[in-house]
């Protein structure tokens, strides 16, 4: 009897050391990079009037224009308005952007809400002058940011391929002042 007692409490004593070594396998940790609050962006994260990022633009709209242009003189005027009207933008507010004022943008955003599950305020959307105005919209993909030019080209099945990257500087940092 004195041997089946001790068999009894050696098995349950096995069986909590068991579950507890479950328990312990089963936490799972999960870090998660640190949300900024809507409305912030990261210091990298372009404005509208961005040096860079609009040079950027009228570099590949130039380019495009070069190549698409027959050689008229209507066509070569037009191509000369667009490159001037491009030089300034302002920002637009996504979340007020109707899709009245222009389809093709409306559709833009929301198909990155949904396709590539960027949040509203990843995003934002720049406006150019001129009677037939040039959208920015900008967002981050890895360490760059994506720039989709829109109401330029017309969209080919449905999806605008018209954009360019825009690489933010690398910051430089002072190097430590060694101690001696």
């Amino acid at each position: 009897m004195k041997y089946l007692l001790l068999a009894v409490i050696s098995l349950l004593s096995f069986n909590v050391f068991a579950s507890e070594t479950v328990e312990q396998e089963e936490t799972i940790m999960i870090i998660e990079a640190p949300q900024t609050a809507d409305g912030q962006k990261s210091d990298d994260f372009p404005t509208c009037d961005n040096e860079k990022l609009i040079n950027t633009v009228r570099e590949q709209v130039k380019s495009y224009l070069d190549k698409e242009t027959s050689g008229s003189i209507v066509d070569i005027r037009k191509s000369r308005l667009v490159l001037k009207h491009i030089n300034s933008y302002t920002e637009a507010p996504i979340a007020t952007f109707d899709s009245k004022e222009n389809f093709l943008v409306a559709n833009e955003i929301v198909m990155n809400k949904i396709n590539r599950n960027i949040k509203e305020s990843d995003m934002r959307l720049c406006v150019g002058e001129g009677k037939k105005p040039i959208y920015l919209l900008i967002y981050p993909e890895d360490f760059r940011y994506v720039v989709q030019i829109i109401n330029f080209v017309p969209p080919v099945d449905g999806k605008n391929d018209f954009s360019v990257w825009y690489v933010p500087d690398v910051k430089q940092y002072d190097t430590l002042n060694e101690v001696e």
